[in-house]
């Protein structure tokens, strides 16, 4: 039998996806294009340099965004021996390695600012409180009764954003870290994509459990004394 909670969660579900697919290919095609243009084709000899969402997302990923509403990423491949050949080597790997980290950081700022927009800072207080697993447009409408439908279904799908691009950003954060200290420091790019498989579910779920959570909190509350200082500050609140 169909309920309503049921329609909310499949619509909940799908929203969620829709977000992490959105972020994720703009994340691995960020991360190809700066490859390439600081001068290393390999993420594009792999098929990264494309916003199609299949070469992007991980099937395991997908199968855990369901289940535990956060998901995997898919690495887009970066051999950095080709970036340290260049002048400012380094600093070209750096920027590499880092560049989807970026891009998640911004999405989420994006995500942020629209729902302050949207919503006012009353959002803020919601967020703090907000989970995936009990996210729906029935529970924005409880908090925001006055807002029309199609503004909680945008505001649904910029909570989903904003949430899984912290994370997202988090575990980039990490996993970019280990790449960077993998590709000065192993013998060959083999043993470093090696190593990698094995120490990416390390990295998930050391964000998921013990990074994010903070991380988020951080995020949110950080957010709101900056509402505060510059709503008071030009007569806003």
């Amino acid at each position: 039998m169909i309920t309503v909670a049921s329609v909310q969660y499949i619509t909940t579900t799908i929203t969620i996806i829709i977000a992490y697919i959105f972020a994720l290919s703009l994340g691995g095609f960020v991360r190809a294009w700066m490859a390439k243009n600081l001068g290393d084709a390999t993420a594009e000899q792999a098929g990264f340099l494309t916003l199609d969402p299949i070469k992007h997302v991980d099937p395991i990923g997908l199968v855990l965004l369901v289940f535990l509403r956060v998901g995997w990423i898919r690495s887009c491949p970066i051999d950095s021996a080709k970036l340290k050949k260049k002048s400012h080597g380094f600093l070209r790997v750096v920027v590499a390695f880092f560049s989807d980290f970026m891009t998640y950081l911004f999405l989420s700022v994006s995500a942020l600012i629209s729902l302050f927009a949207l919503f006012g800072v009353e959002i803020l207080y919601v967020l703090l409180h907000v989970k995936l697993e009990t996210l729906s447009q029935a529970f924005l409408a409880h908090n925001f009764p006055s807002q029309p439908s199609y503004v909680l279904s945008i505001g649904l799908f910029l909570v989903a954003l904003l949430y899984l691009s912290i994370f997202l950003a988090t575990l980039t954060l990490l996993w970019s870290a280990f790449e960077f200290v993998m590709a000065y420091y192993a013998e060959n790019i083999s043993l470093y994509l090696a190593r990698s498989r094995y120490a990416m579910l390390v990295v998930f779920f050391l964000t998921m459990f013990l990074v994010f959570p903070i991380i988020y909190k951080g995020v949110i509350i950080g957010a709101f004394y900056m509402a505060l200082v510059f709503g008071r500050l030009f007569g806003i609140i």
